[in-house]
């Protein structure tokens, strides 16, 4: 006997099935419209934490980078440490020694090569990752080192640069690892960077270029700059009312200038540039931003979250070579950020309010071939389409019949949208030809209006569950019978 394609659809007590959802959207990577999908203002911003339970040597994170081998290099005020992504190794600190960690308190971490460049309160140390050992450059030592306080370590350009808390700044040859004093223009030399032909610096006053074959430095902008960032012959600074400045060098001209935030408190610690984007650490999380300072991401605490960032002043961020996210806080250690969980969204009654999600208890939701998202809610069925929430009746006027319901299911079968209400009955629509039923099938009692759920199966037969009644409709029939 041939057997016949049926759909089955089941009455079930409502006592009997209750679910409690949130509005919680997974976007899975193998729907093949996935771009049609909201982009998410507010992400999820679940993280994994590490403090001294983990094996952090402290909690206040100064500085945080990665090494050729994948390792994360993290600074504290009180401790460096290596983590494989299991565990933390810590190391050994003794001042004054050439072959050993000169500080424990460590302000900057960078990473060229073969070596880890450790900026320390007292002295730069070099590591050298396939030796296993540290090579320390101290000012009693070295004519060239006038001060053991290093504020800055740049791994940027033909050598790596060191800026002191005195103002002072010298280079390190990366194949010999010998210092050479940099006599630079200005007061307060600081954030040296090193470029093909020039040194870019802050001093007390401005944000300077000193060519190297040449006497006298460039002043680029004036005014009061906290740090700065290179990358591709732009200059990004921070001036000293925490807006973003993006200087082309090429041009010699500012292009954009930006605040990250309109709070009156802002302040920023750090920025790092990268091939398409800016991440910025603040006293109010972390923000990433494309190249033309349109901000993109904003991570920040709150207060019923315990799984996301616990402290909103964040001193240091790293992204690493899988796309993920490491931040370090002032009081509430590392934080962890995988960028698969950027595939989680949130969206409630605020977001998109031009044309938002009317109700935010959600049941369920499916996506049609046409790139359509139905949502189903407690009190009706949606469509986003063209960023917006859209009532489903107001597109396809023949679903008016279930407007405001308590949708419990909706499914999409060959184009064909079922949709299970309580109280309503069952609706199926075909989207293509624009074929419409009502289902309300009799029972002993009377009509029938509520349903919980409908499944696809490929049988002869349907048998009966339960505490529950079937019922069972042809493709082709417009009636629900039951079946027993």
């Amino acid at each position: 006997m041939t057997l016949l394609k049926r759909m089955s659809l089941f009455v079930v007590p409502y006592s009997t099935l209750k679910w409690f959802c949130v509005l919680l959207l997974l976007l899975l990577p193998s729907f093949p419209c996935a771009a049609s999908f909201p982009e998410f203002s507010d992400t999820a911003q679940v993280m994994r934490r590490y403090d001294y339970n983990s094996g952090l040597s402290q909690v206040t994170i100064t500085a945080i980078t990665q090494d050729q081998l994948g390792y994360i290099w993290v600074g504290t005020q009180s401790g460096l440490n290596r983590f494989d992504g299991h565990d933390f190794v810590q190391f050994e600190v003794k001042q004054n020694s050439k072959h050993h960690l000169s500080g424990g308190f460590i302000t900057s971490l960078c990473h060229s090569g073969k070596y880890i460049w450790v900026g320390t309160s007292t002295g730069l140390s070099i590591y050298d990752t396939e030796a296993g050992t540290f090579r320390s450059i101290l000012a009693a030592q070295n004519e060239a080192v006038s001060s053991d306080r290093v504020k800055k370590v740049a791994c940027y350009g033909e050598s790596v640069t060191v800026s002191t808390e005195e103002g002072d700044a010298y280079r390190v040859n990366y194949q010999t690892l010998t210092p050479e004093k940099l006599y630079l223009t200005g007061k307060f030399v600081r954030e040296v960077q090193e470029t093909r032909d020039a040194f870019v610096y802050l001093n007390a006053d401005d944000l300077v270029s000193q060519p190297k074959d040449k006497v006298g430095a460039n002043v680029l902008l004036e005014g009061e700059f906290k740090t700065l960032s290179l990358s591709h012959g732009r200059i990004f600074v921070v001036d000293a009312d925490d807006k973003i400045i993006s200087f082309d060098t090429q041009f010699n001209k500012v292009q954009w200038q930006k605040s990250v935030s309109a709070k009156v408190n802002l302040s920023i610690h750090q920025i790092k540039v990268r091939a398409n984007e800016i991440l910025v650490a603040s006293n109010t999380g972390v923000f990433i931003l494309d190249l033309q300072g349109n901000i993109k991401r904003h991570w920040y605490r709150r207060a019923e979250q315990y799984d996301g960032l616990q402290d909103n002043n964040v001193l240091s961020v790293q992204r690493d070579r899988n796309g993920d996210l490491w931040i370090g806080t002032e009081s509430q250690g590392l934080h962890f950020f995988s960028q698969l969980s950027e595939s989680f969204g949130h969206v409630g009654e605020q977001n998109f309010p031009h044309a938002p999600l009317g109700h935010p208890d959600v049941r369920n939701f499916a996506l049609d071939s046409s790139e359509r998202f139905w949502i189903g809610t407690s009190s009706g069925l949606y469509i986003y389409q063209k960023s917006s929430f859209i009532e489903a009746h107001r597109i396809f006027p023949s679903l008016s019949a279930i407007k405001g319901s308590f949708i419990t299911q909706v499914k999409i079968y060959d184009d064909t949208l079922w949709v299970t209400t309580r109280g309503d009955g069952v609706v199926r629509y075909a989207l293509t030809q624009g074929e419409y039923s009502h289902l309300m099938p009799d029972s002993d009692n009377g009509p029938e209006l509520s349903f919980n759920d409908v499944i696809e199966y490929q049988s002869q037969n349907l048998s009966e569950f339960k505490d529950a009644r079937s019922y069972e409709v042809r493709r082709r029939v417009e009636n629900l019978s039951a079946v027993f």
